[in-house]
């Protein structure tokens, strides 16, 4: 990384990332900070890179069609050719649902019903658990 010089009573921003992709399992490294007077800090750093369950949970996203490999044309479908895509006459917007669960199985889903499971109590009112979203869905 470049020096970054900063005068005195100024502040300087730094951003500072991870490229998670160039490695896996966790890293660590120690940042150094010094001035010409002679004064440094030590930072010590970790990461720990992506995991395939790293993003669980409920996504929604749009998908754009604009070239189909089989093709309907006068009413006569033609041998499927792999590769061998065509321009669609127009481009094709298609809502997605997707939920990937806790193991990193990520599923395609036509409907999905989010609700919140309420917490649960004790006699005297102290919480036992905590409440919690619920997504639910129909396998067809």
């Amino acid at each position: 990384m470049p020096a970054v010089t900063v005068k005195a009573g100024a502040s300087a921003f730094v951003n500072l990332a991870v490229r998670r992709k160039d490695f896996s399992g966790s890293a660590a490294s120690v940042l150094e900070f010094s001035d010409a007077q002679g004064s440094r800090v030590r930072v010590p750093v970790t990461a720990v890179s992506n995991p395939v369950n790293s993003y669980p949970g409920l996504w929604t996203g749009t998908a754009t069609l604009s070239k189909v490999s089989q093709l309907t044309e006068n009413g006569t479908t033609p041998p499927f050719a792999p590769g061998a895509a065509k321009e669609t006459p127009a481009k094709l917007n298609l809502n997605l649902i997707l939920h990937q669960d806790k193991n990193g199985q990520a599923r395609l889903l036509k409907q999905v019903i989010l609700m919140f499971k309420d917490a649960t109590y004790n006699s005297v009112g102290t919480p036992l658990t905590n409440g919690r979203p619920v997504v639910l869905t129909k396998d067809s």
